[in-house]
């Protein structure tokens, strides 16, 4: 006898299985870091590539990349930043 055939492509997860990728959503903080990095990491390369007199068009990309990741970094990290504010301001349950 024939067992059904399962129409999901990918397999339920185990839960002794770690997930390779975590999820953002549960470090914010960590990811919002992360980006910031390496957002100054791409502005500091332009500001090397303007002082070394570099291509225009490579230290122009450099700057959009460096704005990129630091878009990506405050879209984490203003709410996470938010919720820790609101956390403090609740008064302590008696």
């Amino acid at each position: 006898m024939q067992q059904p055939h399962d129409c999901s492509l990918h397999p339920a997860p185990v839960e002794s299985q770690r997930m390779l990728f975590p999820d953002p959503a549960r470090r914010p903080a960590f990811y919002g870091l992360w980006y910031l990095l390496i957002s100054t990491g791409f502005g500091l390369l332009a500001v090397r590539g303007m002082m070394r007199g570099h291509r225009r068009r490579l230290t122009v990309f450099r700057w959009i990349v460096s704005a990129g990741f630091l878009l990506l970094a405050l879209a984490f990290l203003l709410p996470w930043w938010r919720v820790r504010r609101m956390q403090g301001r609740e008064e302590p349950r008696t």
